[in-house]
């Protein structure tokens, strides 16, 4: 299961922004273009199954100004040239400041990472027929490499641990939570605890709670030194059934706008008898 959701990316549902010139290197570049190569693929190999891709190939791929790849595709179906029969779709990566280049076009939108001044901008307009691909599916699944870039650049990193490889059906899933400090320099933060950590499964608040939490009122501040860390035990909740899932996790403290987060995968096998 991927979770990439309005929950991990930000939305910049906002009017065009003018000014400042993008300062792009190169490593971000290529993470740019590997990321718009990936939603290609995807939609490339979802062609046999939509009638609406049976023209979508290769030469569709183009660079924007930042030699960034671009991608806009327009269907007709056939025997009908009316709106109602349009299947049409742009997107490519920009900075934030950058004038929308698909302005004219409805159904726009904008996934932004501020910490790396990009956001993708584009648009989808589908026809009548119920069933048709959603290109903001690859979007969001792929985006997850650039919101990976963009928690990097943040002063303080968050990650979790699951303490066993594996779990049963119906147990408790116990990990651990840490908070670095990557910088320099000493950094104040708020301690970790359910007040300052929120848990998603399957975009829903999951259930964990500190294990042998402190009594202490209120959430304490504490000075992390230079590459410091801070671990807290939590447990949540387990599975009915045997699967393996994804759980997301977001630290309370904003950096330019941007919370720390982190993933951790759980393999749930059957009870043993």
């Amino acid at each position: 299961m991927r979770i990439m959701t309005s929950l991990v990316m930000i939305f910049l549902w906002c009017s065009t922004l003018f000014g400042q010139e993008l300062n792009l290197d190169e490593e971000t570049k290529a993470l740019c273009n590997q990321v718009m190569l990936n939603i290609f693929d995807d939609i490339y190999a979802a062609k046999d199954h939509y009638q609406e891709l049976k023209d979508f190939d290769k030469d569709l791929l183009v660079k924007n100004r930042h030699d960034i790849y671009s991608l806009q595709y327009v269907y007709h179906a056939p025997f009908d040239r009316t709106a109602a029969s349009v299947y049409e779709f742009g997107i490519t990566i920009l900075g934030l400041r950058d004038e929308n280049i698909f302005s004219d076009k409805e159904n726009v939108f904008s996934l932004g990472f501020p910490l790396l001044d990009l956001r993708f901008i584009g648009y989808q307009i589908k026809g009548l027929k119920q069933k048709q691909f959603d290109i903001l599916g690859p979007v969001q699944t792929h985006g997850q490499l650039l919101w990976n870039q963009q928690q990097r650049n943040l002063p303080v990193r968050l990650i979790l641990e699951s303490v066993k490889e594996s779990y049963q059906v119906g147990e408790e899933i116990d990990f651990i939570v840490t908070l670095k400090n990557l910088t320099k320099r000493n950094i104040k933060v708020k301690d970790l605890s359910e007040g300052t950590l929120y848990f998603l499964y399957n975009n829903a608040a999951w259930g964990a709670r500190e294990v042998d939490p402190q009594n202490d009122a209120g959430i304490k501040q504490i000075i992390l030194k230079p590459l410091e860390s801070i671990s807290k035990r939590f447990r949540g909740e387990g599975s009915n059934s045997p699967k393996e899932f994804e759980i997301y996790g977001s630290y309370g403290m904003t950096y330019k706008g941007v919370n720390p987060t982190s993933m951790l995968k759980i393999q749930v096998g059957e009870s043993e008898p």
